[in-house]
C-alpha cells in the first residue's frame, strides 16, 4: 500500500493531508471508505522555544509592528504570556486600570489574572482605549492571520530563526523564571494545570547550563 510504504519517509502531517485527499476522492468516486482500517500516524506535538534574542527579541518585533493592533498582539503574547487564542479574546473591560492587571479566559474557560508591566501598558494603552470606545476586541484579527503576522514580524526584525506564536509565550516564561526562579509563579502566569507543561516552556541553552555548573 502506497501510504504504508512512505509512512517512514513522509512526515505525519504530510501523510494525514494525503490521507484526507484520498478519502475525499474515494467518497467522490463512490468507493465508500477503502482506508477505513488504516491507522494514520500521530503528528508530533510542536515544542515552543524561547527566542534566541530573549525578551529583547520581543521588543524588536514590537518595533517592526506597523499598527497599534499588531503591537498589542505581540505585547499580549510576548510580555503577558498569553496564547494567541487568549490574546484575540481580550477586551478593554478585561483590564483593571488601577491595578494594571489583565483577567485572561484560558482553556476550559479557566480564568487567571496576569499583571501588566508599566512598559507593556505604555505600548498598548492607545489600542486598549480605542477598543473601549468601539467595544471591539483589543486585537481584532483572525487566528491564522495573527499567527502569520507574528512570523512575518520576526522575519522583518531579522531574528536569528523563524518564529511561531508559542515562541513568544516561551520567551515570556523563560524571562520571568530567570527573574523569580520560581516555576510555580510561571505556571500561574501561563495558566498551566500541570507543572510539567511549564517545564517545556522554560528554555535553557547549553551556555546557560554551562554557566550553572561552572558556578559549583
Amino acid at each position: 500500500m502506497w501510504l504504508q510504504k512512505y509512512r517512514r519517509i513522509l512526515s505525519p502531517k504530510t501523510t494525514n493531508r494525503r490521507l484526507t485527499s484520498l478519502r475525499s476522492f474515494a467518497k467522490w468516486a463512490g468507493w465508500g471508505n477503502p482506508l477505513e482500517e488504516y491507522s494514520a500516524p500521530t503528528p508530533a506535538k510542536g515544542q515552543p522555544h524561547p527566542l534566541p534574542e530573549g525578551i529583547e527579541g520581543v521588543y524588536a518585533l514590537i518595533d517592526e509592528a506597523r499598527t497599534e493592533t499588531q503591537k498589542a498582539l505581540i505585547v499580549l503574547c510576548g510580555l503577558c504570556g498569553l496564547r494567541v487564542g487568549e490574546a484575540l479574546s481580550v477586551r478593554a473591560t478585561d483590564f483593571n486600570f488601577t491595578e494594571l492587571t489583565l483577567e485572561v479566559r484560558g482553556k476550559g474557560d479557566k480564568r487567571r489574572v496576569v499583571p501588566v508591566s508599566k512598559r507593556a501598558w505604555n505600548i498598548i494603552a492607545t489600542r486598549v482605549t480605542r477598543s473601549w470606545v468601539t467595544n471591539a476586541p483589543v486585537v481584532d484579527f483572525g487566528d491564522r492571520f495573527a499567527r502569520r503576522i507574528i512570523t512575518e514580524l520576526g522575519e522583518r526584525a531579522g531574528l536569528k530563526r523563524a518564529i511561531s506564536s508559542h515562541d513568544l509565550r516561551a520567551t515570556f516564561a523563560t524571562a520571568v523564571y530567570d527573574i523569580c526562579l520560581d516555576q510555580r509563579v510561571v505556571q500561574e502566569l501561563l495558566g498551566h494545570a500541570n507543572g510539567a507543561t511549564t517545564e517545556i516552556y522554560i528554555g535553557r541553552t547549553t551556555g546557560q547550563m554551562r554557566k550553572a555548573v561552572e558556578g559549583l
